[in-house]
């Protein structure tokens, strides 16, 4: 899909997600439209986490029905008036795909997990989700598998892109990975979650 394309099918008023790659932190936001060939308005939300500096890259992605399309672009300008709003600069790198095609959605969506009965509660980033699990992936984690053991029951917490709010699920571990500082974590849903995008 090249750039002319993305920006066609992209309403006015579609929810969209920028995601902080290195601390998962997102800034959800809604598209007001492009204003010229080259660029977006985007109307971050009232709750925005923090406020970018001119020329900071940014991940964005967003949903249109049972479609994601995830692309890096950078801040142009803040515009204070009459409102908050980011201009940013269209996409020259998008990856589009259909999310029924996947049993597995491939993502880089931030999230949480917190263990049950065991204070154990970190940020990450899932790195794929089905209605009834998701594989997450957290950094700088050390005693992994002392902390997490397969079976423990787990609160999953996300924002998943088109659906504004957080998304709770609850599940057990099934399973448990380290490598150095790198904890990845396999988790089985305990009822099907809905809010997650068909794929079949």
């Amino acid at each position: 899909m090249n750039r002319e394309t993305a920006m066609l099918i992209v309403p006015r008023g579609t929810p969209v997600q920028f995601v902080d790659e290195v601390s998962g932190a997102y800034t959800e936001g809604m598209f007001i439209g492009p204003e010229t060939c080259r660029d977006y308005i985007v109307l971050p939300a009232e709750s925005a986490q923090k406020t970018p500096r001119v020329g900071e890259p940014l991940f964005a992605r967003y949903r249109i029905q049972d479609h994601m399309i995830e692309f890096r672009s950078a801040i142009l300008e803040l515009i204070d008036y009459p409102m908050t709003m980011w201009r940013i600069q269209a996409p020259t790198t998008i990856d589009y795909f259909t999310l029924r095609a996947h049993h597995r959605i491939p993502c880089a969506l931030p999230a949480s997990i917190e263990i049950d009965q065991q204070g154990f509660f970190v940020p990450g980033i899932i790195r794929n989700i089905s209605k009834s699990g998701a594989r997450c992936l957290f950094r700088g984690v050390s005693g992994g598998p002392q902390l997490v053991q397969a079976n423990d029951p787990v609160t999953l917490r996300c924002s998943f892109p088109g659906l504004f709010g957080k998304q709770v699920a609850n599940g057990r571990i099934a399973t448990v990975l380290q490598r150095d500082d790198e904890l990845s974590v396999g988790i089985q849903f305990t009822d099907t979650q809905d809010w997650v995008p068909s794929y079949h």
